[in-house]
């Protein structure tokens, strides 16, 4: 490819646009994308999770589940 091209790497560039100008909802729906993909990796190696809960009313308090037996949960 030409450097001299104006439309060279433009996958950098307009990635690079976005970053700067994404809304704070897109940004957020990016990060629970990426949180989803993270649980669903775990679950394909074998980990079961029955609740996730985030809480970022006051900064940030997540919880997740992996078993029914809530004294089991609390020792993890």
């Amino acid at each position: 490819m030409n450097r001299n091209n104006p439309f060279f790497n433009t996958d950098k560039i307009v990635g690079q646009i976005l970053d700067k100008k994404s809304p704070d909802c897109l940004k957020r729906k990016e990060l629970e994308l990426e949180l989803v993909q993270l649980i669903h990796k775990y679950q394909k190696q074998g980990l079961w999770i029955s609740f996730i809960s985030i809480d970022v009313k006051d900064g940030i308090d997540a919880r997740v589940t992996l078993c029914q037996d809530r004294a089991e949960n609390l020792g993890v």
